[in-house]
């Protein structure tokens, strides 16, 4: 039967399984057009797998007749019968046929009828499966073989005889099943195939070559992990896949995003909100596995406070622990100590390392670890030879059991052998795990140096999350070494600055407001510029403000010559601020040109190609000044420098700010090449900005779209998502993904999506992100919620902006939007009425007057020559 886990925390919302999803119903379609099939569907515990076999059977088995998605969004097959049965977990061999008994008893209990056939034949077979069958009947059937005996020893007569008997019996099922099929759709869903018996494998085989013409579809699940070396089920999946009409279906992770989704869908059956972070950090330790990701969420949604462990952020449940550990206590009890030392090194670990900590020989080591091989709780690591536990949580769980003692001193030895042979681990990990390991022996002046010298060697790398995560443990460790070197309120700053390359704006936001209150800006005015300013950027960038109050303040703290280095980075700043949110563009151009100045002054190339993207992208938006070419040059060049520096957030802007002036420019093409260029790029250099990626996803699934390639904006715009982009950057993806719901006639999808974006406030300031906005509202208003009156209220907040000076595109389509929904409410009001002017019509002919003179003034975006 299907497992039907306790709903205490899981997901209302099916998360990530869409194409898994679609192709089970394409089956299931392909099923009732006479094509069988058997699909396996496979993956690690808790992955998902009942899930997704819920998710498709759940519409099947109380439907209306003819009604629901097919995988091609027509109907689903109509009258469709589902039998379920699962494997029994009793050893490596269960009981005999015990998912096929399973589901033709409860055919028996739903359809006796379906077992009446010519004399009784076939209900005579199916007895030696289902007993009662057997009652009123006279005549014994011969037993069925049982094949897992392997009685070589018997006659061969007799071993024919039984082999004959077990036909019989085959037959019988799939004369059943094909009999089931002429008169509807059948689905038989066997679930656990790990523990299946050698007489389920081998009748399902038969099943499989055997289904011809009929309207059947086998759909069998089973677990990816517990598939040791010698497992039966590993070879009967090999030929399987060898037989014509069997399917696999291989379930993953889900994404940083669908873990984020998944998330917020439980917390919304609290009445919360997601914590900042909170998914980052359960997608760190549950690796995209959903009951991981649910049994995480439990301690906080159900009231418990966060608590810390030496290996994630918070302890594991007691369902979640006992579940991790079962294959652990079944292996020898040396094995189970070797891992238990392996659990406290950062994963992989050599086996020169592990050598050296556990003190045996090669061969000793070797006999200590395959028994944890061979039951798939270590995997082989990156290295040649190194090794990691196969899931991280695995690991915690392990590492749990260590006593308190033994755990610190087996940290302490972990550090010492660091210490002394730095080779053990790589060079950009050394300081990492020696932080981590003073850290757990509670060593706090060593922890605190190494986190501070691994954070330096991560910045070097442009490895802003492992930076900002070893500056959090330099805060934490902060007031009890006894000469930190670095003042709490710089420690702030540069741990702010972190989160915020990092991509968590929330973090940096809480950072700086703390450093600010314990700043004197009389006594260190810089470093209370540069907190202003960086307070700034995160405002913007989560959409709270445009930030330019304190952009404004941080400017009355320093000049150009006593603190050009610091000021720099605020005309920076100022000039991007104002390219985005005011019609101004000489304010923008006067920011740039003195950011020039002042790079030129320190000699920084950083701020010489900043202020030339700047510039340029001013210029690319004014296609009635004729400056567009002029601008792109200057942002190719840019680029060009940029490549030559090497800082990767400079590169990332110069690509994102090409990519939207040529759509600016109906270069949409050529945009998308500028974007996967872009994306090209940051991958090559090795770096993760999730913020400027997926605004180069988002930037080309518009070109995409504009392009009439629909199902490829929706790939890109679901690889923003997988980024978990923070503010606006990720709601403008969900609602890029309405306007293509809309575009494709998919109202609930829409909607969805739109409910999706509007968790995060609009940028109103930021014409790219406000006229959008009332375009959406207005099209919402007309085609989703029939509201012509809440159109024109949109579209007066339209009117009521002056001008869109580089953003005219966005301006056109509101202006289409409205004149569509105009026209689409005359024409229904006619058909309605059919005589006569309304009220409604007087005030569209106003509006209609304001929106023709609106356009009559707007330049157009495209140049003419």
């Amino acid at each position: 039967m299907l497992d039907h886990v306790s709903m205490r925390q899981v997901s209302p919302v099916f998360v990530g399984r869409g194409p898994e999803l679609s192709k089970l119903r394409s089956l299931l379609a392909g099923a009732a057009g006479g094509e069988p099939a058997v699909v396996v569907v496979g993956g690690d515990a808790g992955i998902g797998k009942s899930r997704l076999i819920e998710e498709f059977v759940r519409p099947l088995l109380d439907p209306e007749p003819g009604r629901g998605p097919s995988a091609e969004g027509g109907e689903r097959p109509a009258d469709v019968r589902v039998l379920i049965g699962g494997c029994a977990e009793l050893g490596d061999e269960g009981v005999a046929y015990a998912p096929f008994v399973a589901a033709l008893r409860q055919l028996l209990r739903d359809c006796p009828a379906a077992f009446g056939d010519n004399n009784g034949v076939r209900r005579r077979e199916l007895s030696w499966l289902l007993p009662e069958l057997a009652e009123g009947m006279t005549a014994e059937p011969a037993r069925p073989a049982r094949m897992e005996r392997h009685d070589e020893g018997l006659p061969a007569v007799t071993r024919a005889g039984e082999i004959s008997a077990r036909g019989r019996l085959f037959d019988a099922v799939l004369g059943l099943l094909e009999d089931l099929g002429s008169d509807e759709t059948l689905l038989l869903v066997l679930e656990d195939l790990h523990w299946a018996d050698r007489s389920t494998r081998d009748l399902l085989g038969f099943l499989a070559r055997s289904l011809r013409e009929s309207r059947v579809l086998v759909a069998a699940t089973y677990r990816t992990d517990d598939l040791h070396r010698g497992h039966p089920l590993r070879p009967f999946l090999a030929e399987l896949d060898r037989i014509r009409g069997v399917r696999r279906v291989d379930l993953g992770p889900l994404t940083t995003g669908e873990t984020a989704e998944q998330l917020a869908s439980i917390y919304g059956k609290t009445g919360r909100d997601l914590p900042p972070g909170f998914a980052e950090e359960v997608f760190a330790r549950a690796e995209g596995n959903p009951f991981f990701t649910e049994e995480l969420a439990c301690a906080v949604t159900e009231g418990s406070a966060l608590m810390p462990s030496d290996v994630g952020g918070f302890a594991l449940s007691d369902t979640l622990r006992d579940l991790l550990l079962i294959k652990v206590e079944q292996l020898p009890e040396p094995t189970q100590r070797m891992l238990r030392l392996l659990s406290a090194a950062l994963p992989p670990v050599d086996h020169r390392f592990l050598l050296l900590v556990t003190g045996t020989t090669d061969d000793e080591l070797n006999e200590l670890i395959r028994p944890a091989f061979q039951a798939h709780i270590l995997v082989p690591g990156e290295g040649p030879t190194s090794y990691r536990f196969r899931h991280a949580l695995l690991r915690e769980a392990v590492h749990n059991e260590l006593l308190p003692g033994e755990h610190s001193a087996l940290h302490r030895r972990y550090a010492e052998l660091l210490e002394a042979e730095p080779s053990l681990v790589a060079a950009e990990m050394r300081e990492v795990e020696l932080a981590h390991h003073w850290y757990s022996a509670r060593d706090y002046a060593r922890a605190y140096d190494a986190a501070v010298k691994a954070a330096e060697s991560a910045d070097a790398r442009y490895a802003y999350a492992e930076e900002h995560q070893m500056l959090e443990r330099a805060l934490d460790l902060w007031d009890q070494v006894p000469e930190p070197g670095l003042d709490y309120a710089r420690l702030l700053y540069k741990t702010a600055c972190a989160a915020h390359l990092a991509g968590d704006p929330h973090r940096a936001l809480s950072l700086t407001d703390k450093a600010l209150k314990r700043v004197d800006p009389g006594q260190d005015p810089e470093l209370a510029a540069l907190l202003h300013h960086l307070r700034s950027r995160d405002h913007h960038v989560l959409g709270r403000s445009d930030g330019m109050a304190d952009i404004w303040a941080a400017l009355d703290l320093v000049d150009g010559e006593s603190s050009p280095q610091v000021r720099v980075q605020i005309t920076n700043s100022a000039s991007f601020i104002k390219m985005l949110t005011s019609d101004d563009i000489d304010a923008a151009l006067r920011f740039a040109e003195e950011t020039a100045l002042l790079a030129d002054k320190i000699d920084s190339d950083l701020y010489r190609i900043a202020a030339a993207i700047t510039k340029g992208t001013v210029l690319a938006g004014q296609v009635s000044l004729g400056t567009h070419e002029q601008g792109l040059a200057n942002l190719r060049q840019a680029i060009i420098d940029a490549l030559g520096f090497g800082d990767p957030g400079v590169i990332g802007r110069g690509y994102i700010n090409l990519c939207s002036a040529l759509e600016t420019l109906d270069r949409h093409q050529e945009a998308v090449q500028v974007a996967r260029a872009g994306l090209a790029e940051l991958k090559r250099r090795g770096v993760r900005l999730r913020i400027a990626e997926s605004m180069l996803w988002t930037n080309m699934a518009e070109s995409l779209i504009a392009l009439g390639h629909w199902d490829e904006a929706v790939l890109a715009l679901n690889s923003s998502l997988d980024l978990d982009p923070p503010g606006i950057h990720g709601s403008t993806a969900h609602e890029y993904l309405a306007d293509l719901a809309m575009l494709r006639g998919a109202p609930e999808t829409a909607r969805a999506e739109l409910a999706l974006g509007a968790r995060i406030p609009s940028r109103g300031f930021e014409h790219q992100y406000a006229l959008p906005g009332i375009r959406r509202e207005i099209e919402k208003a007309a085609w989703l919620t029939r509201s012509i009156a809440d159109a024109r209220t949109a579209f007066q907040a339209f009117l009521d902006k002056p001008q869109f000076l580089g953003d005219e595109r966005y301006a056109w389509r509101v202006l289409t939007a409205m004149a569509m929904a105009e026209a689409d409410h005359a024409e229904m009001t006619r058909a309605a009425a059919r005589s006569g002017a309304s009220p409604a019509d007087v005030a569209s002919s106003a509006l209609m007057a304001a929106l023709a003179e609106r356009a009559a003034r707007l330049p157009a975006v495209t140049p003419s020559q």
